[in-house]
């Protein structure tokens, strides 16, 4: 969990202007919401291999 809670620190820095928050909690609840669901997409996902296989000529 440390990666998301980075991932939405370094999000809330990369807003141009922080005024344009309304509400600071909403905005940190749907980026971290959303940075779980990549996290957990990511962990699901089977890892992609280097090599390809073969084509039966």
């Amino acid at each position: 969990m440390p990666d998301v809670i980075q991932e939405v620190f370094l999000r809330l820095l990369r807003v141009p202007n922080h005024e344009t928050i309304r509400v600071a909690e909403a905005y940190i609840f749907t980026w971290s919401t959303r940075a779980v669901r990549m996290t957990l997409r990511a962990i699901r996902r089977p890892p992609r291999s280097a090599f390809r296989p073969c084509r039966p000529r």
